[in-house]
């Protein structure tokens, strides 16, 4: 996910905000595997960012509903540089 940059956008359920990516440079509308993980700062001195995959499945998704993607390694940035969880 991390090494091919794959596309991501941040989705809000009943629960809370997850970042949402699909397995694939393509994003074609249809039946889609689906990562759901969350991003922050990691306390190790080792790693500056830790990425924790909450789940993954199947989904059919619309992509003409998504409005604002971004690049995971965007989001790995904003997460190291501002010290914050994303999202």
């Amino acid at each position: 996910m991390v090494l091919h940059n794959y596309l991501t956008w941040e989705s809000l359920d009943k629960n809370k905000a997850s970042n949402l990516a699909v397995a694939g440079q393509i994003l074609k509308s249809g039946m889609n595997d689906l990562i759901v993980y969350y991003l922050f700062p990691s306390r190790s001195d080792d790693h500056n960012v830790e990425l924790v995959v909450k789940s993954a499945y199947q989904k059919e998704i619309d992509f003409r509903h998504i409005k604002r993607r971004y690049k995971v390694c965007q989001l790995i940035k904003k997460a190291h540089f501002q010290q914050i969880k994303v999202p």
